[in-house]
């Protein structure tokens, strides 16, 4: 009876201690550091109806659950015991041979069929038209995922990543499409820091080959005008994800063919109504190099391309480079450009060419250059535009005064709001058109690719 009693208070005393403490320690304001890269929840308001309202009482646990004190300290634990195993604690990352870590999405992509690679090369096809009917030059590059290059790292044999990586370099398409797989592997297996180990993207080692491409379609490539720098550890960020904070070297190469390197002004995205946009990164590069690619260029692009731009930009004469692919929240820069290049990861590809329609983002960001065409029809009830066979866009802009709204076109909702105020569909000429939502809240035109 004694020794039962005795473990009952040890059992007693080990759940005050760990609850207790983290609850003192919450009281003096003691918070826990975000460890799964991730923004924390903010502390929602609290006041006495509130505690009636379960969505507010629900806000406020999962607030409670972020910032519990070593909480971070919990997770990192997990996360070294699940790593010792050679698993994950974070079913988004996968842990593969030797360490590596890969991101589930980049392996679980579906295998691309003839069919969705004949839509796509047609969606591609639409946008470079439409782009070029402007005077544009257009250029579409693809960042190989690091599971189509480091296979042998993967945790088993490769299927649909490696399939889709394969056919998109090989893809039958009148546009510009860049996509240096065959080169990226080869580089990639006498080189293993081509990509990183704890995270999803790749270094300049492993963009060298994409760059390479690129520079030579406009200009000529200088393997010498290539300059190290000294080697920092970088965070990985599928470490973090998986709730560890693992580190390794990275040299961030830059390429510099001219003598002087490019000047650089950090240029604020503003948008439609003059507020400057923080989240999007933009830079202007700009050169007298007489051996520079000429022209306005913007470079649109997402995580991947920051490598890519630290061995290109030195070689246009006058480039921006904005972190964010979208046409249509970039259409500032996007008007101004002769040349736009949009790069993008491989297991994106398919998704926003296709499901998001490329062609009708640029429809958005060029609507003022393109033909206006009538709208026949109420679009709530139902509306058709444009002519038989005709390549015409439907787009619909925030009313004056409104700040969001939601609409839908053929089950594909979009929201729009100040980033974002503007959204397009692609209209085969003459088909009746519905859309559903805050109709109320847009106004609507139309324009066609001459």
């Amino acid at each position: 009876m004694g020794a039962t009693r005795l473990l009952r208070l040890c059992q007693i005393g080990v759940f005050v201690l760990c609850l207790g403490v983290p609850l003192a320690m919450f009281g003096v304001g003691q918070r826990s550091e975000p460890v799964d890269n991730r923004r924390p929840f903010e502390r929602p308001a609290v006041d006495i109806p509130g505690l009636f309202d379960t969505d507010a009482t629900a806000a406020f646990d999962t607030y409670f659950d972020d910032a519990f004190p070593l909480r971070d300290e919990a997770i990192r634990l997990t996360a070294r015991v699940d790593r010792a195993f050679g698993d994950s604690s974070n079913p988004d990352v996968v842990v593969g041979r030797d360490g590596w870590l890969f991101l589930r999405a980049s392996i679980d992509e579906p295998c691309r069929t003839d069919a969705e690679l004949a839509e796509l090369a047609a969606a591609l096809e639409r946008a470079d038209r439409l782009v070029s009917s402007t005077g544009r030059e257009l250029i579409t590059v693809v960042a190989p995922d690091k599971a189509s290059v480091h296979t042998d790292r993967l945790p088993t044999t490769p299927t649909c990543v490696l399939h889709n990586a394969l056919r998109y370099d090989d893809l039958s398409t009148t546009a510009t499409v860049v996509m240096a797989w065959d080169e990226t592997t080869a580089i990639a297996a006498g080189d293993e820091r081509a990509y990183r180990r704890y995270d999803t993207h790749w270094t300049t080692i492993g963009a060298t080959p994409t760059a390479r491409a690129v520079v030579d379609l406009l200009g000529r490539w200088d393997d010498a005008a290539i300059v190290a720098s000294p080697t920092v550890q970088s965070v990985g960020d599928l470490s973090v994800l998986a709730g560890l904070q693992q580190s390794e070297p990275e040299v961030r190469s830059v390429s510099r063919p001219a003598p002087e390197p490019p000047a650089i002004t950090d240029e604020p995205f503003v948008d439609r109504d003059g507020n400057v946009v923080e989240r999007i990164e933009v830079a202007r590069h700009e050169t007298a190099w007489a051996g520079a690619i000429g022209g306005r260029t913007v470079l649109i692009h997402d995580s991947f391309g920051d490598r890519f731009a630290d061995l290109t930009t030195g070689y246009f004469a006058d480039i921006t480079t904005i972190g964010d692919p979208s046409p249509r929240r970039s259409r500032q820069a996007i008007v101004d450009a002769d040349r736009i290049i949009r790069l993008e990861v491989q297991r994106l590809f398919f998704t926003s060419v296709v499901g998001l329609d490329l062609a009708a983002e640029f429809a958005v960001a060029l609507q003022a250059e393109l033909s206006a065409v009538p709208i026949d029809g109420d679009c709530a009830v139902s509306c058709s535009v444009g002519g038989a066979g005709s390549e015409t866009y439907l787009i619909a802009t925030l009313a004056a005064d409104e700040t969001a709204a939601s609409v839908e076109v053929g089950g594909r909702r979009f929201e729009l709001d100040a980033l974002t105020p503007a959204t397009a569909w692609f209209v085969r000429g003459d088909t009746a058109t519905t859309i559903a939502g805050d109709v109320g809240r847009v106004e609507l035109s139309a324009v066609a690719v001459p």
